[in-house]
């Protein structure tokens, strides 16, 4: 396809590129759309550590060439958080619009809030169209955090923009079927608006063999190995999940809590001993995202409990797919996007619907039954993974979205 044909992109994300999350849900989608005929320029905000690791810099760009991604970074400001976000705003308006006259882009995809104010803003100025991807009901997520005050100013403001950008919005994409219902009635809607879920390249994640896994390099081999996976804090209810395990203990012979995440791992060890857990029977680690799939496949089952606020509604959470493209069955509970109804369907999981020691002990008989079935749950925890959370889903309607927009120039 010539260049006059393709249609040109900017992608626009608060997110860096080169945090974790960057890895696993921005560059995998735009190395495809990238490779199926759109022009994409990437406009991210990347943290001050991630400046100072050159050689990590030079990586990503050599990736980004190498796929036709034109990449064009700023430094993300975290404090004074209001007036270092105004400012972020104000910096990336101006770039993105520089972007937009220099390279004639057609559409901006923005990729949650505070792009989508930069993108509403530009398709003021240019009549340019934009996708608004918002990945979460963001504003609602930060009082259900306990960051903001729902009477508070820039809750206002921010549901004030909210308004705007789904009013303006060419597309919206959401994360969960019960977030789509919610705003279409919420804001009275009619216009397009798509589900893609936290889709997971299934080419990188993969189901193998377990590995017996031992806590400490000797002969003490856990059995049954229990998995959390990705950053802990705000959302995710730490306490619960121990609490979980413990019930757990006592019911799988052998067993070990993994915990793969990137927060600190001191501090992930402190907060577990507070639980009088044995430390040899937890096990903290960190991993690149290109190594997750090694470390997932040590483990039988999944487990994460999210808080079930208002704003998770709209939410998918990523450890979803990459568990279940591991063949891993998930312990999870209610209340969270379309997950309930997903893993409950397909028999892949249990769902709790409290976090009291009955729910626990029904949840531990329902996973004995499953993990009973050996090969046969894994290769359905697969199949889910294949049939919900491929990338080439996402890439395909993300895809589709582009064309229909771009015809409509």
């Amino acid at each position: 396809m010539s260049e006059g044909g393709m249609r040109k992109v900017l992608y626009i994300s608060y997110d860096g590129a080169l945090d974790p999350l960057g890895k696993s849900q921005i560059i995998p989608y735009l190395a495809s759309l990238s490779r199926s005929g759109n022009k994409i320029t990437l406009l991210t905000f990347e943290k001050r550590i991630n400046f100072s690791d050159q050689k990590k810099l030079n990586r990503q760009m050599a990736e980004f060439n190498n796929c036709g991604i034109n990449w064009r970074y700023l430094r993300y400001h975290k404090r004074p958080a209001v007036p270092a976000t105004l400012y972020d705003i104000f910096h990336a308006i101006l770039v993105a619009g520089k972007i937009v006259q220099k390279d004639r882009v057609g559409l901006i995809h923005a990729r949650s809030y505070i792009s989508g104010i930069v993108a509403v803003t530009l398709k003021k100025i240019f009549g340019i169209k934009f996708i608004f991807d918002i990945r979460g009901l963001w504003p609602d997520e930060k009082v259900d955090a306990g960051a903001w005050k729902k009477d508070g100013l820039v809750y206002r403001v921010m549901k004030f923009f909210e308004k705007r950008m789904f009013s303006c919005a060419d597309w919206i994409v959401v994360l969960s079927q019960r977030g789509k219902d919610l705003i279409k009635e919420k804001f009275s809607l009619i216009g397009n608006i798509s589900v893609i879920p936290t889709c997971t390249d299934l080419d990188l994640f993969v189901t193998r063999g377990k590995n017996v896994f031992s806590s400490n390099g000797d002969n003490d081999k856990k059995e049954t190995v229990f998995l959390y996976l990705g950053s802990l804090g705000s959302w995710y209810m730490f306490d619960a999940m121990l609490d979980f395990f413990c019930e757990c203990r006592n019911n799988f012979e052998n067993p070990a809590f993994l915990f793969l995440s990137n927060n600190n791992g001191e501090e992930v060890m402190r907060q577990i001993q507070k639980s009088n857990l044995p430390a040899s029977e937890c096990i903290v680690k960190s991993a690149d995202y290109r190594d997750l799939c090694v470390e997932i496949n040590k483990a039988h089952v999944s487990v994460f409990f999210i808080r079930p606020v208002y704003s998770k509604i709209a939410s998918c959470p990523t450890k979803l797919g990459e568990s279940l493209a591991c063949g891993l069955p998930v312990i999870i509970n209610s209340g969270i996007g379309d997950t309930d109804r997903l893993v409950e369907k397909e028999g892949v999981g249990v769902v709790i619907d409290d976090f009291s020691s009955g729910s626990y002990a029904k949840a531990i008989t329902a996973l004995k039954g499953l993990l009973a079935e050996g090969p046969e749950l894994s290769r359905r925890c697969r199949l889910a993974a294949e049939k919900f959370f491929s990338l080439d889903i996402g890439v395909n309607e993300y895809s589709r979205i582009y064309g229909i927009l771009r015809s409509r120039q």
